[in-house]
Order: structure tokens, then sequence, then C-alpha cells
């Protein structure tokens, strides 16, 4: 569709609450049951494949990697002996009663998750979210984690002497306790798996990454799931899928698995949620469920809650229909507001502002005259780096271009989202949707720190579901991606591709 505006509901119109998951206007995604038989058999040779490389290089084979090729196994067997069936007898079974577009949704959650949990990088030794969730499981918010990790607490004014001398930093009113900077969403994911790892966080820096690949794995499928819902054709969600999951900076997010990425990863799926709910049923409490979700992941999120709103009512909700949203908005102001209190005896948040000033020696100590982490003055750098910062040059070791440390800009590292900027402004859906991106990016735009070491630039991570958004209204429902589209999608993947190889084989350049 050209816009939202195109899949308007009448106003105060409850009917549309009875609509599929899937809406009809899907079905011209061509999701018959042979795309779901290729995607499962694409699972299965990634898994071959994958399998060879990884015991070639002596890396570990992922319990989940296999758990993937065994379930994408058992459904092609499934699904080939339903299609035998129903032509044999005009009729089958042996769908379980699940339909075609289900099943091609489960067969690319199986493809990523095997590629996502062959390509994993490894161990990290920053596993914030597992150590969170463990303090959660034994009732308090406050952690006992190694001193490399962003943490404020009595440790600052050993690492930083003039945490010594600011009144905000004696962490003795805090009880001496250490507090982590992230929101309490990843925490809350990581809590069943922690759970059954004995409530403790030994090994959590080995199965904290393959939880992150799961995630991402289930991002990608609900990006399909998004460009359906739009009315996308099959052609077009394939090949955004495909970028989404190879040609941005996700990929790379989700096979790390350290603090910054999982945390990143864990907030795109509420948000994908949120915005597939606004092309579908648009339903005000449940977009503000997702909405609140995805703050809770990162509260620069909750920035975007005004467009949601100007969205739903661009979908043809009333002002009094929006009310339905303080609920959900409620829920992850109180859920936010109690994790800071537990904290700091305050229902705002002091973590980054303790941190930049008590605990990052390259923050306020650098320059005292800014108070905070966020200000004007940081705007310059930030801007360079998500829209011109370059890559490296190594004129003596191939293969000379190399990504640097300090990222690189959007656009060269995801080309395709140029496409972003094709839908006309001249419409209400497209404005709102970069009203909602250029909100989230705010806060990124404007704090002290632009990535530190990163592949692409990671804090605007969380605006891809937007910009995603944006380049399907530029190829239109059910028309097939152009020429000059499919083009930037594969130079967006080589780069990526590119990118992610010499960070595992050579390091930053």
């Amino acid at each position: 569709m050209d816009s939202i505006e195109a899949a308007r509901l009448p106003p105060g119109n409850d009917a549309a609450a009875g609509e599929p998951a899937f809406p009809s206007q899907s079905a011209q995604a061509g999701q018959t049951l042979g795309l779901s038989v290729i995607l499962m058999a694409a699972t299965l040779l990634a898994f071959a494949l994958g399998a060879a490389i990884r015991r070639h290089i002596h890396a570990a084979i992922y319990p989940t990697a296999v758990a993937a090729a065994i379930a994408a196994g058992c459904a092609l067997l499934l699904l080939i002996a339903a299609e035998l069936r129903r032509r044999r007898r005009g009729r089958t079974r042996l769908m379980l009663g699940v339909s075609a577009q289900t099943w091609t949704f489960a067969g690319i959650l199986l493809l990523f998750l095997e590629f996502y949990t062959m390509t994993l990088g490894g161990a990290t030794p920053f596993y914030e979210p597992a150590a969170q969730a463990a303090a959660f499981l034994h009732g308090h918010s406050w952690v006992d984690v190694p001193g490399y990790m962003e943490q404020v607490g009595p440790i600052c004014n050993v690492n930083l002497p003039i945490a010594r001398r600011l009144p905000e930093c004696s962490f003795t009113r805090y009880g001496n306790h250490t507090f982590l900077v992230h929101p309490p969403l990843a925490a809350i994911v990581m809590m069943p798996v922690v759970a059954l790892h004995g409530g403790v966080v030994d090994g959590a820096d080995r199965y904290q990454p393959e939880v992150c690949a799961v995630l991402g794995a289930i991002a990608v499928a609900l990006a399909w799931r998004l460009l359906v819902i739009m009315g996308m054709s099959a052609s077009a969600c394939l090949w955004l899928t495909a970028f989404f999951g190879v040609g941005t900076t996700i990929w790379y997010e989700a096979t790390l698995g350290s603090s910054w990425d999982f945390v990143l990863v864990v907030s795109l799926i509420p948000t994908l949620l949120a915005l597939a709910e606004l092309f579908g049923k648009a339903r005000p409490w449940l977009v503000a469920v997702f909405a609140g979700l995805a703050a809770l992941g990162r509260n620069d999120l909750v920035l975007a809650w005004p467009a949601y709103a100007l969205l739903l009512m661009v979908r043809g909700r009333r002002m009094r229909d929006l009310f339905a949203m303080l609920p959900g908005f409620a829920m992850a102001g109180a859920v936010y507001g109690i994790f800071n209190y537990t904290r700091y005896g305050t229902f705002f948040d002091q973590s980054l502002w303790l941190w930049y000033r008590c605990c990052d020696g390259g923050g306020f100590r650098s320059n005292p005259a800014i108070p905070g982490p966020f200000s004007p003055h940081f705007l310059p750098t930030n801007l360079y780096t998500v829209l011109f910062l370059g890559w490296g040059f190594n004129a003596t070791a191939f293969p000379w271009i190399r990504p640097q440390g300090a990222g690189q800009a959007l656009v060269l590292t995801s080309p395709a989202f140029i496409l972003a900027l094709r839908p006309s402004l001249k419409r209400a859906a497209p404005v709102l949707i970069w009203l909602a991106a250029i909100l989230t990016m705010g806060a990124s735009l404007t704090v002290y720190a632009s990535g530190f070491v990163q592949f692409g630039p990671r804090y605007y991570v969380q605006i891809f579901p937007f910009l995603l958004v944006l380049v399907a209204l530029g190829v239109g429902a059910g028309k097939r991606v152009d020429q000059l589209t499919k083009i930037l999608i594969l130079a967006s993947m080589f780069i990526v591709v590119f990118g992610v190889w010499q960070i595992r084989t050579i390091g930053f350049g």
C-alpha cells in the first residue's frame, strides 16, 4: 500500500478486531506450500554448510542450530506428505490446521535461526542482561559483576578519582550497591533462561549470545509478517526480509550478543509487533502495550509514542479511542519507575547521568562544562557518525578497505535504506513514520558517545523497523521490487557480509 490510509478503518469500527492475523490482501504475497518447502529445505542446507564450516574451523555447533534443523526436517516431510495427499484426495489434514502463511512464517524463522546460530561470534565477556536477570530472580536490582562492565557503584570511585569529590557520586546513599545502566526488558527476557541455569550467571558468556541469535531470528520473521500485513508481493517480502536480516547490522548485533547488542535486538521485537498492529487491526490498546515494551528495551523508544497515536488516527481511530492506549503506557511507566525506585529511591532513571559523571573517564572528566550525558554540543559528532563516517583504508594489507571501530555511516553500511526517501511526504503515513524515526533518534544524536566500538551506527538500530516500513511504502503494495531496489539490497548484503567477515577474521581496521 502507498500509505496506511489505503487501509483506513471506519471511525469506531470494532469489526476490524475480527480480521485475521494475515489480512486477505496478503494472499497476493503468494505464500504457498511451495515457498514453505523451499524455506525448510534452505534451512537444512544452511545447517549442512554451516556445520561443515564450523567443524573446519574447530568451532562449536550450538544446540539451537541442531534444533532448528530437526524442526525444519520434520516440517519439510510433513509439508511434502500434505501436498501429495492433497493431490490424491483433493484435501489433507496433515497441515495440522495451520495456514500456508503461518508455515511460511515458520520457514523464515527457522531459516534465520539456523543462519544466525551458525554465524555466532562465540562467547562474550559482556553479559549484563543475564547478570540483571539473576539479580531479579534473587529478589533485588543490584548486581555483582566484573568491574569492566558498565555499572554505577563504589567501583567508580576507585577507577575515577574525580568521583570522590562529586557529592552525587557518593554511593553510600545507594547502599554501596552496584547497578547496571540498561533498561529492564532485556533482563526480563533472560530470566527464564537464567532460571533454567540455576539462577546464576555462570556460563552466561556462552548462552547469552545464543539467546540473542534466537531473538534476532524472531525479529526477522516478524519483519516478514509486517511486510505481509502491509500487502507486499511475494518477491517484495523476500527481498526486503533478506535485506532486513542480512543487509543490515542486525545480523552482526544478533550474532555478537554482548550487552548493548542484546538490548538493541530485544527492542526490535515489540516495535515490529506495534507496527504490524498499526497496519493490521489497529487496536490502540495493543499498539500501546507493544510500544511500552519497546521503551522498556530501549528507553529512547518512548519518544515514538506520540507518532503511534497519530498513526492510529490516520487509520481512522477517533480521539476517544486513543484513551485505550493509556493502560499500556502506564504499565511500561510503572515497571520502569519501580525498577528505578529499588535502585535510586526515585522513579526517574539516574543510571546514565551517574555513569557519565562518576564512572566514565571519557565523559564528565574530559568536558566538565557539560554536566550531563545529553547536550546539543554532541550533535555534530553524532550526525557525522550516522551520515558521513566512512570506512578505513590500509594500503599495505588485503583487503585494503576495513571497517572502522568507530563505525560507519548508515547508508555506507546499508545503502538500501536510502530508499526510505521514496514515499511521498504529501501523505500522512510516511510523514508520521519519519516522525517516529526522527524522534527516536533524538537521544542518540545528542548523547556524549557515538557508539564506541561498533559496526555501522549501533545506536540507530532501533529505528530500522521504521525505515523498513518506509522502504516498503516506496515499493508499494502488491508490486514487485524494481531493479534499483534489488541492486541496493544486494549491495547492502555484500557490504554487511564483507564487514562481518573482516571483523570476525581480521578485526577492525
